[in-house]
């Protein structure tokens, strides 16, 4: 699936974590937590004039945008293009980009380059980020083609961030083509925990968590109400709900034997995720 991007009018998508919300919730244990989110496809194409195509991600979906990718021209045709990305928060400073989002990268003749990083490349305080924070992802001049994204598919940005002030590393798979330039954003992923390393193109934690023992727990629905039920009230739990689309809809502390959540917005399959210091159970339901 795929969604293009022109102009100034593009809208951000709204970033779904899998993971991520019931860890944070309770105070659980955030060691060696990957949060990977597998957004459609997002698209941008060069652009008929020279107003850009723009696409503003937002990793952490706290409403500020922390890269902001561009395709345009200087010319308004192929022969001055390309495809780059800023680490910024907002449109308004994208020329300037914000100084503690980056991306890994490396000082060309004339621009600056974002690297294409192969899948397991290291993604931490000691790799090459650019403290200009623009990085050429390709671009073509006359009928030259610079840039390490030039003609590639699933390659990886390494990128910087933060969160509450703290700096998170993380990763955003990328195709770019060329001639004419487009960039397409397929999915990304980043620690959640502040200064821990990461690995391009991990979707989950080097470590496993371990899971709950399935008879000390019961999740199950009526009409449009999930029941939770425990044997024994657990420590630092939370209970969260996603629908279909990995929104969530539903989270909470679960600090009680018993609890039970209405979903009056809408039919459809849901899963019940319960975590309990690094424990996780989840269980699939249906509202009707």
């Amino acid at each position: 699936m795929k969604k293009n991007y022109s102009n100034m009018h593009s809208k951000k998508l709204a970033a779904y974590s899998t993971l991520a919300g019931c860890f944070m919730l309770a105070g659980n244990e955030a060691n060696a937590q990957i949060v990977y989110v597998d957004i459609p496809d997002v698209e941008l194409e060069m652009p008929a004039d020279t107003t850009p195509s723009i696409y503003e991600l937002d990793m952490d979906s706290d409403g500020n945008t922390d890269f902001l990718f561009q395709v345009g021209s200087i010319t308004g045709g192929l022969w001055w293009s390309f495809g780059r990305v800023f680490g910024s928060v907002s449109t308004s400073d994208y020329a300037f980009g914000n100084t503690l989002n980056r991306v890994i990268g490396y000082e060309g003749e004339f621009v600056y380059y974002a690297s294409a990083l192969e899948s397991d490349a290291p993604v931490d305080e000691d790799a090459e980020f650019l403290t200009y924070r623009l990085g050429f992802l390709v671009s073509i001049y006359s009928e030259n083609t610079y840039g390490p994204f030039a003609d590639v598919m699933d390659k990886y940005l390494g990128v910087r961030f933060t969160i509450d002030g703290e700096p998170h590393f993380g990763w955003i798979r990328l195709d770019v083509e060329v001639s004419p330039i487009v960039v397409r954003i397929k999915d990304y992923g980043y620690s959640s925990v502040a200064g821990e390393e990461i690995m391009s193109g991990l979707k989950e934690a080097s470590t496993a968590l371990h899971d709950f023992e399935l008879d000390n727990i019961s999740v199950y629905s009526s009409e449009n109400t999930v029941h939770v039920h425990l044997k024994e009230v657990l420590e630092k739990a939370s209970v969260c709900v996603y629908n279909a689309a990995g929104q969530i809809v539903f989270k909470d502390v679960l600090d009680e034997t018993s609890k039970y959540i209405q979903l009056t917005d809408a039919s459809g399959i849901y899963t019940v995720q319960i975590v309990s210091n690094g424990a996780v159970y989840n269980k699939s339901v249906s509202i009707f």
